[in-house]
Formats: structure tokens, C-alpha cells, sequence
């Protein structure tokens, strides 16, 4: 079985889904994280925008403009060692997913090649 989850919730149910699979091969893709954008906060930040609009601190459309730039590449988790991120690491130290996949930056060369060879080891087993 080959398990693909990212961010705080689902990354933690699939390693407990893949952690109790016990007779099937099974590799857990992390979805990696996301790329900070070139020229914008970082989605850590971007998380106070809510917080700042609501305070006077900044206009909707100020808000949605550094909302919708906080994002350098698609898909992904944390661009921070927050909970998915870590869930991520967690997945690789105990050998459900494959060395050096946890914090590959999501949607780019290096992820989609750890997703084929992932895809592949579930084979092999």
C-alpha cells in the first residue's frame, strides 16, 4: 500500500493506518513541504493575517494579496517545523517512508522522483 498524506491530521492517522497493516508492503509518501515564495512572508506569518485584519492593521484585499503569495510551490506542509512537518520527520525515523523524503519540497523534481522510487519499494518487499 502506498500511503500519500501531508499536514497535522492526516500524516499522523496514515502512519497509524500503515503502522497496523502488518502483512502488506506498505511506504508512506510525505507530501513534503511547501517552498517559501520568492518576495512574500512565509506561510508562518501568514497566519496572523486573520489576527491583523481584524485588528485594523491591514485591508481584505492587502490581506488576500500576502495570502495568496505565501506559497512558492503546490501542495505540501509546513514551510516551518510545525506539526506536519514533524509528523513527517517522525514517518521517516521509524522507517515508513523513505530516507531523506520527509522535508522534500513538495511538487518539485526531487519529490516526484522519491514518490516513484517509493511507489517502487512497496514492490520489492
Amino acid at each position: 500500500m502506498l500511503g500519500i498524506a501531508t499536514c497535522d491530521k492526516g500524516l499522523p492517522a496514515m502512519l497509524m493506518a500503515v503502522a497496523g497493516l502488518l502483512d502488506l508492503p506498505c511506504v508512506v509518501v510525505p507530501s513534503g513541504v511547501t517552498l517559501p515564495a520568492a518576495g512574500a512572508e512565509d506561510a508562518g506569518t501568514v497566519q496572523t493575517l486573520g489576527a491583523c485584519y481584524a485588528h485594523g492593521l491591514m485591508s481584505l484585499p492587502e490581506a488576500a494579496e500576502l495570502g495568496c503569495r505565501a506559497c512558492g510551490s503546490p501542495g505540501g506542509g509546513c514551510q516551518f517545523l510545525g506539526t506536519a512537518a514533524t509528523s513527517q520527520v517522525v514517518g521517516e525515523a521509524l522507517g515508513l517512508s523513505l530516507p531523506h523524503s520527509a522535508l522534500a519540497p513538495s511538487g518539485q523534481p526531487v519529490w516526484l522522483d522519491m514518490a516513484k522510487r517509493s511507489a517502487r519499494a512497496t514492490s520489492s518487499r
